[in-house]
C-alpha cells in the first residue's frame, strides 16, 4: 500500500473515530472507528510501531474507556498485539540478545504487575493520565513496547522523518483546542472532549475571573515544535533558519506557558544537542557562557517589564528584579512541593521495600483534600520529586532498575553517537544524537523535580524511537553494503 493510501486511511480512521465520539457512546466509537484502523493491520506494521511515538505529544485520549487512556496507548496495544502474532510463526520473540538495560526493563515489568497483585485497588483501572490504576497498564504497555523495539525497524528513512514531524507538529492540537476555549470563553467547547490537557484552560479561565496575572499553561505542548525543526529540516537550503524558527516558537511557547521546567528543557535540549555536534567543544562551551551572560543582562535590564508569565519563569535567577505577584506564585509552587516532600519522607520507612502503589479511587479522597494542593498531591502519589515517588510509590527496587536502566541506555546512546562510523546516514546519527539531548536533559530534569512518570512511561517511547532509528539505519546500510558488493562481483 502506497504511503499517500496509508496517510488517508489513518486520517479517516482519525476523523470517524471523533465523529463518533461526539454523537455515539464509545462501543459504538470503536467499532465505526475501527474499520479503516483494522485496514491498516494488512498495510504493514512500521506504522503501527510509529503512530505511538508520532501521537505521545498530542494529548488526544479516548472518551468514555475506562482510565482514560491516550489514543497512542491503542497503537502501542495493537504492535504489541501484532508482535505476538508474528511470534507465533517465527519461533522467535526478539531477534537481538538482551542486555542489561533490557533485563531491567522486564524486572520493571514485573515489579509493576506484582504491585498490582499486591496493592489489591491496582486491578481495577481506577483514575486515568498520570496517577490512578490506569498508571500500571500504561507503564506495562510502555516498557514491553521498548523491550520489542530493540530489534524493531522499519522500510525507510522517510517514515521516520513523518513520525517525527508529526511529533512536533501534533503538539500544536491541544494547545489550539485550549486556545478556542479560553478566547470564546467556553462557549466552543466540544474540542475539548478530545484533548487530556483540560486543566490548562481551566487555570487560564480561574485567573481571568479572579483578576490574577495570566500564565498561558496551554503553550506548553508548543515547545515539542522542537522536533519538527529536527526531523523535517535536517536538510535543504534554509534548513538551518527554519530549524531555529522551530528551536525559538518552542522557546517562546515555554517562556510564555510560565512552566520553568519546560523552559530549561529547550534551552537545555539545545544547548546539549549542539554541545554534542560541535567539533571544538571547548570553543562553544565559551560561547555558550558569553551568550548565557549577555541573556542574564538583558533579564536584569528588562525582568520587570516582561509578561507575567516570563517574570514567573525569571524567579528562578537570583538577582532579576520581578513583580511581588510573579515572586510569590513563583516561591508558592517550591513552598508547596516541600511540604508534600516532607510527608512522602515520612513514609519511605512503610514502603520502601514495596511502593505503596498508584491506585487510588477519586471518590475516598477527603472532601478538604480535593481543594488543597498538598494534601491532594500527596494521597494522588504526585510529589513533583522523581525519586521519592519511585522509593514510596514503587519501592527501592524500582528505584533501582529504573536508574540503572538510565545510567546503561544513556551511556550506550553517547557512544554510538560519537562514533560516525557506527551510522550509514547522517541524518540518523543527527536524530540519535538530538533524542540522546533530549532524554539526557529531562532525565536530569525529572530527577531533580519532575513525576515518575516521566521516567517510566513519557521517556522510555523516545528511547525506542532511538532503537528504530538505530535498527533502520543498521538495516539499510546493510543492505546498501550488500548490493554494492553484488554489483562488483558482477562486473568482475
Amino acid at each position: 500500500m502506497s504511503s499517500i493510501a496509508t496517510v488517508v486511511i489513518i486520517a479517516i480512521f482519525l476523523v470517524m473515530i471523533l465523529y463518533s465520539f461526539a454523537h455515539f457512546p464509545w462501543p459504538v466509537t470503536l467499532l465505526v472507528g475501527a474499520v479503516p484502523f483494522f485496514l491498516l493491520l494488512a498495510s504493514s506494521i512500521d506504522f503501527f510501531l510509529l503512530m505511538p511515538i508520532a501521537l505521545s505529544s498530542s494529548f488526544l485520549f479516548i472518551p468514555g474507556m475506562p482510565g482514560n487512556f491516550f489514543l497512542y496507548h491503542v497503537f502501542i496495544a495493537a504492535y504489541i498485539f501484532l508482535r505476538v502474532v508474528r511470534t507465533a510463526f517465527t519461533k522467535r520473540l526478539v531477534r537481538q540478545p538482551p542486555g542489561l538495560d533490557s533485563w531491567l526493563v522486564l524486572f520493571l515489568v514485573g515489579w509493576v504487575v506484582m504491585l498490582m497483585v499486591v496493592r489489591g485497588a491496582g486491578m481495577r483501572i481506577l483514575g486515568g493520565g498520570k496517577y490512578g490504576g490506569a498508571t500500571y497498564l500504561q507503564i506495562v504497555l510502555v516498557l514491553i513496547f521498548y523491550w520489542f523495539s530493540r530489534d524493531a525497524s522499519v522500510v525507510s528513512e522517510r517514515r521516520i522523518r513523518v513520525a517525527g514531524v508529526l511529533l512536533g507538529i501534533l503538539g500544536v492540537l491541544p494547545m489550539t483546542a485550549n486556545a478556542v476555549f479560553i478566547l470564546t470563553a467556553a462557549k466552543i467547547w466540544q474540542p475539548m472532549l478530545f484533548f487530556k490537557m483540560a486543566a490548562a484552560a481551566t487555570e487560564a479561565i480561574v485567573s481571568e475571573i479572579r483578576g490574577e496575572e495570566m500564565r498561558w499553561v496551554f503553550l506548553a505542548p508548543a515547545s515539542q515544535l522542537i522536533w519538527a525543526g529536527i526531523f523535517g529540516f535536517s536538510s535543504g537550503r534554509f534548513s538551518v533558519a527554519l530549524r531555529w524558527l522551530c528551536f525559538g516558537t518552542a522557546a517562546v511557547a515555554g517562556l510564555l506557558s510560565g512552566y520553568r521546567s519546560v523552559v530549561i528543557g529547550v534551552i537545555g535540549f539545545i544547548t546539549l544537542y549542539y554541545f554534542l555536534r560541535a567539533r571544538r567543544k571547548g570553543t562553544f562551551l565559551f560561547a555558550m557562557i558569553l551568550m548565557g551572560g549577555a541573556a542574564y543582562l538583558f533579564c536584569w535590564t528588562f525582568g520587570r517589564y516582561m509578561p507575567f508569565a516570563v517574570q514567573r519563569v525569571l524567579t528562578l535567577l537570583p538577582g532579576i528584579d520581578v513583580s511581588p505577584e510573579a515572586y510569590y506564585r513563583g516561591l508558592s509552587t517550591i513552598i508547596w512541593r516541600k511540604m508534600v516532600w516532607r510527608l512522602a519522607v515520612g513514609d519511605i520507612p512503610r514502603y520502601w521495600l514495596i511502593g505503596r502503589g498508584v491506585s487510588f479511587s477519586p471518590e475516598a479522597l477527603p472532601i478538604d483534600a480535593r481543594h488543597h494542593t498538598v494534601e491532594l498531591y500527596y494521597l494522588t502519589g504526585n510529589f513533583h520529586q522523581a525519586i521519592l515517588e519511585l522509593i514510596v510509590l514503587y519501592g527501592v527496587p524500582a528505584l533501582v532498575a529504573c536508574l540503572g536502566f538510565y545510567a546503561v541506555r544513556l551511556l550506550r546512546m553517547f557512544r554510538e553517537t560519537s562514533d560516525p562510523s557506527l551510522w550509514h546516514s547522517a541524518s540518523a546519527r543527527d536524530w540519535g544524537q538530538a533524542l540522546l539531548a533530549y532524554a539526557t536533559v529531562r532525565f536530569v530534569l525529572t530527577v531533580a523535580g519532575g513525576i515518575s512518570h516521566e521516567l517510566l512511561v513519557t521517556l522510555p517511547l523516545y528511547l525506542a524511537f532511538y532503537n528504530i532509528i538505530r535498527n533502520t539505519d543498521a538495516r539499510l546500510g546493510a543492505h546498501e553494503n550488500r548490493s554494492h558488493t553484488s554489483k562488483l562481483e558482477q562486473r568482475r
